[in-house]
């Protein structure tokens, strides 16, 4: 996965210096491997360490700031975020950590914002469907989180809303062939009030007002690793455990909900020749409950998810030839749910084949083909493909592609009780794009324009027999078409600029309307400048008009700028300050919710 880097405000470090490697191509991993063919054909950004390490911020900020991405976000820091990659949102996108799907069988998609900023190392988000790689999920693209493996820092931030963030790394060379690391972090916030208006209370039969207390959260997050590597043999080990709570305003019902992730990774990687051998075991668990007005904590359902998962594979490399086979199989498990009405069924299976080539045609001329086959034992067999031609010509390319892409319905969809559709299909995109790519070591130009076709879409509506019971079935086609552009600057080793900007054209053809949450134009622009010590930087977004969730009425675009200042003390130590949200904007980013208003937090580093 390739190239470039951003950062929520901006904030790049090398030594303290504005970061010029923005502009630079990398290699990223593939389904576990170092891909440089795959990673020319593929439209990826990445978000490396320096600008995660530079602020004290949520996930979801963070990505917003990366072309092509939208984020909407249901109030405070915590609270339920969703994600868009070119329009299609985070339920069709794969979230992944060291490589590894989290998330929720029921639900069918992750909590991104119970990630905790200060352990991560790097983000790669791949833009367009990944799904005759990755399988189900990736229909809207990949979102692959990396933890931290490498130095020793304490951290603290207190901040607005009487937020407060404590964490410590912890890493160690046993010899030269192990090492092992530890990061655990605490976050704890009281949030904000930030939904508003009514909502019709079918008990009482009257309108009631929603409540008006803050809704805080509590986090505490740990990630660990063991690696081993020893001529071409490496090991890596990581183990990743979230637990916290959440407070939220619900119509009526509960209001405050607990969860507590886990997730244990195995891969092996064997390296001969031209020859990676590599396989991949992982064992995630998602426990969430909800509670407060109807349950207290201890008699509330527990929704329990329980995938297991095993990959193996083989990567055979040359100047000309890159091919990648193999085979992975998941199964969910939802049966240790302790629950009043049990779900239809409680396992799922699913066993996939696929294969990634890319062909040097010449030395300007690149070929890419992939393809996939699931085996899911809900729904049976589904293929998934992608092909790209790439031109490659001194410092410009052009890529034209064309993949197609899945989403597996969720337990809540298949089996959840009394109201589960068992005869689901999943849902299917089709997109064609084309990119062009400008960039050395001072300019970097991207140009995107893409048409995608959705279809067999899960939508809940009441059935035809009663109106009160709520039943999921496949009935709607989508379009998504727009084209989007970036640029950046390095003017000198201090300064660097970057702007970009979207239009995104939905249409729902069930009934001719625009999607969700999907605004029209987006721009987006920052600014950096670093001298010695010192290191400033702004970002302004701008957001257009687009629907609410209910699609029932348009909402206002808005505008928003935070600034962010950072100042080394010495070689150990290091403050900085955030102030999100300058000019204290009222803004609705959703139906009947408001957003964050100014807030400021102030971080102290130490290198140990």
């Amino acid at each position: 996965m390739n190239k470039i880097l951003l950062s929520t405000l901006g904030v790049a470090f090398s030594s303290y210096a504005f970061s010029t490697t923005e502009l630079a191509s990398v290699k990223v991993t593939a389904k576990g491997f170092n891909s440089s063919l795959y990673t020319e054909s593929t439209d990826v950004q990445t978000i490396y360490i320096d600008e995660l390490e530079s602020m004290k911020s949520s996930l979801s900020d963070i990505l917003s700031s990366a072309s092509g991405v939208q984020i909407s976000q249901n109030g405070g820091t915590a609270q339920y975020t969703n994600v868009q990659l070119d329009g299609i949102n985070l339920k069709n996108t794969l979230v992944l950590i060291n490589g590894q799907a989290i998330g929720s069988a029921t639900l069918g998609q992750a909590s991104l914002n119970q990630i905790p900023v200060n352990q991560i190392d790097r983000i790669e988000i791949l833009k367009g469907s990944g799904s005759s790689l990755y399988g189900s999920s990736a229909m809207g693209g990949v979102i692959n989180i990396i933890t931290k493996q490498s130095g020793n820092q304490l951290s603290i931030a207190r901040g607005s809303f009487d937020e407060t963030d404590v964490s410590a790394r912890f890493q160690t060379k046993v010899t030269n062939q192990l090492t092992t690391g530890l990061n655990i972090s605490h976050q704890k916030s009281e949030g904000i009030n930030s939904r508003i208006g009514s909502y019709y209370d079918f008990n009482s039969g009257t309108s009631a007002e929603y409540d008006t207390d803050k809704d805080g959260n509590e986090n505490t997050t740990l990630t660990g690793n063991v690696n081993y590597q020893e001529n071409n043999l490496s090991i890596s080990n990581s183990v990743y455990v979230s637990k916290g709570d959440i407070e939220f305003d619900a119509p009526g019902g509960d209001d405050k909900s607990s969860f507590e992730n886990t997730q244990i990774n195995t891969q092996i990687n064997y390296t001969f020749d031209s020859i990676n051998l590599s396989s991949m075991l992982s064992r995630h668990t998602d426990q969430s409950k909800n509670y407060g007005v109807i349950n207290t904590k201890e008699n509330a359902d527990e929704f329990t998810t329980k995938s297991n998962y095993l990959s193996v594979q083989g990567q055979y490399n040359s100047d000309l030839v890159e091919a990648i086979l193999g085979t992975d199989w998941k199964r969910d498990d939802i049966g240790d749910s302790k629950l009043s009405t049990d779900y239809q069924k409680s396992t799922t299976d699913n066993i996939s084949v696929f294969t990634q080539n890319a062909i040097r045609l010449s030395d300007n001329i690149m070929l890419a083909l992939g393809t996939r086959l699931d085996d899911h034992s809900a729904f049976g067999q589904k293929q998934t493909f992608n092909t790209s031609v790439v031109s490659k010509l001194s410092d410009h390319q052009l890529t034209i592609s064309h993949e197609s892409g899945f989403k597996a319905p969720t337990f809540n969809d298949l089996y959840f009780p009394t109201a589960g559709n068992p005869d689901l299909k999943p849902e299917e995109s089709l997109q064609t794009s084309v990119r062009y790519d400008y960039s050395n070591d001072t300019h970097e130009l991207n140009i995107k324009a893409y048409y995608t076709e959705l279809d067999n879409l899960i939508a809940w509506a009441p059935t035809e027999a009663n109106a009160n019971i709520w039943q999921p079935a496949n009935v709607n086609e989508a379009i998504i078409k727009g084209w989007r552009a970036s640029i950046k600057e390095n003017w000198t080793s201090q300064l660097s600029t970057s702007l970009s900007g979207s239009r995104t054209i939905t249409e729902n053809k069930e009934d001719n309307k625009e999607l969700a949450l999907t605004p029209e134009y987006s721009v987006k622009a920052k600014i950096g400048y670093t001298t010695g010590s010192y290191m400033l930087s702004t970002d302004i977004t701008y957001t257009g008009s687009r629907f609410g969730s209910d699609r029932t009425e348009k909402l206002n675009g808005y505008k928003l700028a935070n600034i962010s200042a950072n100042y080394r003390i010495n070689n150990n130590a290091n403050v900085g300050l955030i102030i999100k949200n300058l000019a204290d904007q009222n803004y609705v980013p959703n139906t009947q919710y408001e957003g964050i208003p100014r807030s400021l937090l102030v971080s102290l580093r130490y290198e140990l």
